[in-house]
């Protein structure tokens, strides 16, 4: 992980974060997530309320301009 390799910055994934298992992964790693559609958004707002912890998660919010 970059992390281990002497990364200090905030390391955001653009990638889609496809279930509750890898959102805790990311948030566990201190990692910021890119939402673009309404489905990510509801995934990651139940996944948060099912770890229960005051965590905070930064995101970054993907918006089409055209």
């Amino acid at each position: 992980m970059l992390f281990r390799s002497g990364v200090t910055g905030q390391i955001l994934v653009l990638g889609y974060t496809e279930n509750a298992e890898k959102i805790t992964q990311a948030i566990e790693a201190d990692l910021d997530l890119a939402i673009s559609s309404f489905e990510q958004l509801e995934q990651l707002h139940f996944t948060t309320q099912d770890r229960g912890d005051a965590q905070p998660v930064y995101v970054h919010i993907e918006v089409e301009t055209g």
